[in-house]
């Protein structure tokens, strides 16, 4: 199969990076592209960047195209049009005629509302063009009555749209968007990360406890950081020589919690606020720990998760739909209602510390199977075959040869 994935969101703040560095930044445009050349596809990635570039690694096909200043100019009328940031309306058609002069089966396209470029594609594409599959990663409805036009047409040629997160799925169906059968749940990133020796890893990040417990996440309030220090503090009643090992980068609750820890001097001694983890320590972290508390009440799709079951780090996680997603409803982790610190614990505690090695062993082998780069591949090539079959028997049943409609 001949697959082009097309990432046409232009990052300024990619200016004065090399395309070396910004793909260092960015691993779904690395390691995934990697996973399926790897699978015997042939794989290109056309991305909108500041420098032209063109090189291989890994067996996939780099193409980094610089917009010209009339797409630009475009994007920066759209923009006041709109209100929004003008690096969204980029009318890519270099990028464009790029992709399609590559002849891909499929273009896995980045962005669901990236409408200029998106529609631009279709538009410049032959009837008898490549499957596109468009990936949704944020951004809004369109509100002006021509860029709903726009939003509206390219999302109507699109075979597939790929959602990570289920919350973000009805505001395109119920706008009328989306028709239901276009969509699929697919996840949208994974992780590199691998498991450990626990023993090396706590030697080298300083972490100790029995077990060891882990926050690794923003301190605010959807994040929910108190339901996981009083779980704790429950948790501690029946294993006294569990430690709590909180990294961050925001710290909207940062204040209001420590006071609460003060405030319980048994509880002070087994937590710790860490702050932002140093560059380079994450996989090192994950592995100097036993379980990973997120108490999230909003539905998320965390990445600090996959990270931590890819190293056998076990979850306990609020019951929101994306976390029992990943833990197999509770068969690779442990759920209990949103807010509810008392359940956290009583979940927990009804698992035997002397499990947590064989436990472990579960979790990394299901990331393994459902969510590393390479389980990922293998749904995406599903998908893009599906969406391939039913184009061509479309085109078929429009008394169009098979052969002429793959450009073979």
């Amino acid at each position: 199969m001949k697959i082009c994935i097309a990432n046409f969101y232009y990052n300024l703040s990619a200016s004065d990076l090399t395309p070396d560095e910004f793909l260092d930044r960015m691993p779904l445009l690395h390691h995934q592209p990697a996973s399926l050349a790897g699978a015997g596809h042939q794989v290109d990635v056309v991305q909108l960047f500041p420098k032209e570039a063109s090189f291989t690694i890994e067996h996939v096909n780099y193409h980094f195209v610089r917009p010209v200043l009339l797409e630009k100019a475009w994007a920066r009328v759209a923009a006041r049009m709109s209100g929004q940031v003008w690096t969204r309306h980029v009318a890519a058609v270099r990028a464009a005629r790029r992709v399609l002069g590559l002849q891909p089966d499929v273009v896995h396209f980045h962005g669901l509302t990236l409408n200029a470029s998106l529609f631009l594609l279709q538009l410049l594409r032959r009837k008898d063009g490549p499957v596109i599959v468009s990936q949704y990663h944020g951004g809004q409805l369109a509100s002006g009555r021509l860029e709903r036009k726009v939003q509206s047409r390219g999302l109507s040629q699109v075979q597939r749209a790929l959602f990570g997160r289920t919350s973000f799925i009805d505001q395109f169906v119920n706008d009328g968007l989306l028709e239901r059968q276009q969509v699929v749940e697919v996840m949208d990133k994974s992780t590199t990360a691998m498991m450990r020796s626990r023993p090396a890893a706590r030697q080298e990040s300083g972490i100790q406890g029995s077990p060891v417990f882990l926050w690794y996440a923003a301190l605010e309030p959807n994040r929910d950081p108190m339901t996981a220090i009083q779980g704790f503090e429950h948790i501690l009643r029946k294993w006294p020589k569990a430690q709590l090992y909180v990294y961050f980068g925001r710290d909207a609750l940062l204040t209001q919690l420590r006071a609460y820890v003060i405030a319980h001097p048994a509880l002070a001694r087994h937590v710790h606020f860490r702050g932002r983890p140093p560059n380079g320590s994450r996989e090192t972290i994950f592995n100097s720990a036993d379980f990973l508390l997120q108490t999230d009440r909003l539905a998320n799709n965390s990445h600090a998760v996959l990270e931590a079951m890819a190293c056998g780090v076990i979850p306990v996680v609020s019951d929101i739909p994306s976390f029992r997603t990943l833990v197999d409803n509770g068969r690779c982790g442990f759920l209990f209602p949103p807010g509810d610190a008392e359940a956290l614990a009583e979940q927990l505690l009804t698992f035997s510390p002397g499990k947590i090695a064989g436990r472990a062993a579960l979790v990394h082998d299901w990331f393994e199977v459902a969510y590393s780069y390479d389980a990922v591949a293998g749904v995406l090539v599903d998908i893009y075959a599906e969406a391939i079959g039913e184009r061509r028997s479309r085109i078929e049943e429009m008394g169009q040869p098979v052969a002429e409609a793959s450009g073979r």
